[in-house]
């Protein structure tokens, strides 16, 4: 189960009729018993928690505890029915524990049952499905047309990140050529790939695999801070929200400081360069 996944359709409609359900069902145990709300709600707690706390486990994927979710109700109605037949209290004095107790066990097996048939076991299906057309997906799609696409979108993004540390730590922000050479996309890199056609060549390969790590790692670059980078050339800068010793990480300065998605460039960047090194290494 993929945990950004919700519930399924199913599951949630079930959830919403059981919620209605024992909503009811309170109401009508209240006017047959007239007993208080509040010592319905005690009686039926193992329920409740139980149920509640699975909900919490199915949308959290806490898998490894949901293998065992048949045994939380156990828990509570094991608890409820040692407190009530053991504790001197008014509040378990006009319960029938041990039938309460059964009841409990029932309902919120129940539950649990129904949950996992519509719940779980539709995100699991809805997971082998994703995963199905993404496989399928990646075995169609032609080698050369997607290494294209992810070359064409780096360049893109280097150009794009390349004017936004010529707006930034321009000459009137106290920056100089020498400062923004430091990071800077190096232009031989991405303009050598209009020249790189023949992806189906060994050495072209070899090549354009050199070039795209290389800036994949003048990207990593700008997630050190100024000080790092820079040194005592970020002394002179001026007219920039940023860390006055320099310790914000300078793709976080950028981005504070320029009107365009910088971070937007800068992931899919990162993203194009990976997705570009795995066609290239298979």
């Amino acid at each position: 189960m993929d945990k950004h996944e919700k519930l399924g359709t199913v599951g949630r409609l079930f959830i919403i009729l059981s919620v209605v359900f024992f909503i009811i069902f309170i109401i009508t145990v209240q006017i047959l018993t007239s007993a208080s709300l509040f010592l319905i709600m005690l009686g039926f707690s193992p329920t409740l928690i139980s149920c509640l706390l699975v909900i919490y486990l199915v949308e959290t994927n806490q898998k490894h505890i949901l293998d065992y979710s048949w045994f939380i109700p156990l828990i509570f109605v094991v608890a409820f029915y040692a407190i009530g037949t053991r504790v001197d209290s008014e509040l378990f004095r006009g319960f029938d524990v041990p039938e309460l107790a059964a009841l409990n066990t029932l309902l919120s097996i129940a539950f649990i049952s129904f949950l996992h048939l519509t719940g779980m076991s539709g995100r699991r299906m809805r997971h082998k499905s994703f995963a199905a057309k993404t496989a399928l997906h990646e075995k169609t799609e032609p080698h050369p047309a997607s290494l294209q696409v992810y070359i064409q979108s780096i360049e893109d993004k280097c150009k794009a990140l390349n004017f936004v540390i010529g707006r930034v730590y321009s000459d009137k922000h106290g920056g100089s050529p020498e400062l923004r050479n430091l990071i800077k996309m190096n232009k031989e890199h991405y303009n050598s790939f209009s020249n790189l056609t023949d992806f189906n060549d060994a050495k072209t390969k070899s090549v354009l695999l050199e070039l795209v790590r290389a800036i994949a790692n003048g990207l990593l670059l700008l997630r050190k801070t100024e000080h790092e980078v820079f040194g005592g050339r970020m002394h002179h800068l001026k007219n920039i929200q940023r860390e006055h010793y320099g310790n914000d990480r300078i793709i976080d300065v950028l981005i504070k400081n320029d009107k365009d998605p910088v971070q937007t460039y800068f992931d899919s960047a990162i993203q194009f360069c990976h997705k570009a090194e795995v066609e290239l290494v298979r």
